[in-house]
């Protein structure tokens, strides 16, 4: 039988983790980015990014949800793996919408920076060869002083939508 204080750390466990990916939720991830960004460190440049799944929609209407799914779980594993270690978070925020804060020395960022993309190539959705899903991410590197949850945590989204367009309007050859 599991004492109060086990049962307690699961249900806390059960409220801050998105239980699809396993990654931080969004609540857990803008309560962690907040304590992030608010203790800067010289020797370190913040990383506060965005990943979102191109076409999303139509991975779910194509292959179905369990193929989504599948896509969601290994982008997120991609991610977690590209931060690695570092004083980071690494959350679903929503949907197909993922959040990245990240605070390491600039030599490492530029190392997570190159894992990062590396991490948004294409993902194979089922048993298709050439059926793949793409992603659009920004960055914005440099925060390095405390500021308000809207504005940090939750970056104008101009950069990320210029990037969506740019990609319709020329997609990929493997885009489903």
């Amino acid at each position: 039988m599991l004492s109060v204080a086990s049962a307690n750390d699961e249900l806390q466990r059960l409220a801050t983790t998105d239980s699809l990916t396993g990654l931080a939720n969004r609540r857990r991830f803008f309560t962690a980015a907040a304590g992030i960004i608010a203790r800067p460190d010289p020797e370190t440049v913040t990383l506060v990014g965005m990943v979102d799944v191109d076409s999303f929609k139509l991975v779910n209407d194509r292959h179905g949800h369990a193929a989504g799914d599948a896509v969601l779980a290994t982008l997120a594993e991609r991610l977690r793996r590209a931060v690695g270690d570092n004083t980071s978070v690494v959350g679903r925020l929503g949907g197909d919408e993922f959040g990245i804060v990240l605070t390491a020395p600039e030599d490492v960022l530029v190392a997570v920076t190159d894992a990062l993309q590396q991490a948004c190539s294409d993902i194979e959705i089922g048993s298709s060869d050439l059926a793949r899903a793409t992603h659009s991410a920004c960055v914005a590197q440099g925060a390095t002083e405390p500021t308000s949850r809207s504005t940090t945590c939750s970056p104008e989204p101009t950069p990320l939508y210029a990037a969506k367009l740019a990609r319709r309007l020329n997609p990929p050859a493997s885009l489903v």
